[in-house]
């Protein structure tokens, strides 16, 4: 596009030429500023689905990798895996190392310009927009484990007899943004999620008592997603926390009902369509609500049920033991 009538008659060659330039130069800049959003990863077993929000006007996307030897230095460009611009807003990227941390990061082409390159949300902003990345094999089904937030990667463990053990980083499921471990599958609907916190969360080194982890409802795998949550911390309190707004603060409820540090606690999350309740008991057969039931209107019918562990420091691990886990209808 270009100035019109006698306005644009009226400007000299050179001026024409310059008006042109610059014109130009705002349309690469517009072009190029516009990138893909709520980028997530959906770890496989040897691969990763990489899923985004799209562009107007893209063509196409690329997503770039980058394997991670050290959480704390700034990420690199990375090698594009993809041969031809992808048209769809998902991609699957195999032949992964289970265990191996990665980078994901997806650029958007938009009138033959190439966006930056982005990932998923961070929980806080010193890392760049990246996320370590650790393809596990499934357990108990379909629960994968994502890192949320955070570039220190956790991991978990799960017995025979179902007692699960989540070590995990990330500095807090709290604030516009969170950062954590997540043990979780989607599920369609309605649903009750349920598990005894038998140990845990341990003890960091930097000596802080909310270490926590608990049974959550998550919209998405998105650092600022909504989500409802009941959790125990090391020393903190027991509570009932969600956040009922996209990238907003979570309030949160303190139980008074049970001592913080009691061990066995069991914490349980009940969905109904977009109703959220959470519940502690001390046996698993007296149930005392925590909070008030709150309404999420619109919360994705699919979301991620499982469950979510921070240290409460990013570079710090904590440990917690579940058993009796498990996700049924209301």
């Amino acid at each position: 596009m270009r100035p019109q009538g006698n306005v644009w008659r009226a400007l000299g060659r050179g001026r024409r030429i310059a008006v042109l330039a610059a014109m130009t130069a705002l349309a690469i800049h517009a072009a190029a500023a516009q990138t893909p959003d709520q980028v997530q990863y959906l770890p496989r077993d040897g691969a990763a689905v990489i899923v985004w929000t799209g562009v107007t006007d893209a063509t196409g996307y690329n997503v770039y990798q980058q394997i991670i030897t050290d959480p704390t230095a700034a990420p690199a460009a990375g090698t594009k895996v993809n041969a031809e611009p992808i048209k769809t807003t998902s991609f699957v990227v195999e032949n992964l190392k289970n265990g191996t941390p990665y980078h994901f990061r997806v650029t958007a082409i938009v009138g033959g310009q190439e966006s930056e390159a982005v990932g998923p949300f961070p929980a806080q902003g010193d890392q760049g927009d990246v996320v370590v990345v650790v393809p596990q094999a499934p357990v108990l089904g379909n629960h994968y484990g994502h890192n949320i937030g955070t570039d220190y990667p956790g991991s978990h463990q799960v017995t025979a007899d179902g007692v699960i053990t989540i070590k995990a980083s990330g500095w807090d499921i709290q604030s516009d943004a969170d950062g954590f471990y997540l043990l979780a599958a989607p599920v369609s609907g309605d649903a009750t999620v349920t598990a005894r916190v038998v140990s845990g969360p341990t003890e960091t080194s930097d000596g802080n008592g909310w270490n926590l982890g608990g049974v959550t409802i998550r919209e998405s795998l998105d650092a600022r997603a909504r989500f409802a949550m009941t959790q125990v911390a090391r020393e903190g309190c027991a509570q009932w926390k969600r956040r009922t707004e996209f990238a907003e603060s979570p309030p949160d409820n303190c139980s008074e009902d049970f001592d913080p540090t009691r061990r066995p606690l069991w914490v349980r999350v009940v969905r109904k369509g977009d109703e959220f309740t959470g519940f502690l008991s001390a046996d698993g057969n007296d149930w005392k609500q925590v909070g008030e039931t709150i309404t999420i209107s619109g919360f994705a019918r699919e979301a991620y049920v499982g469950l979510a562990q921070c240290a409460h420091q990013d570079a710090e691990y904590s440990t917690i033991v579940f058993d009796n886990f498990k996700v049924t209808s209301p």
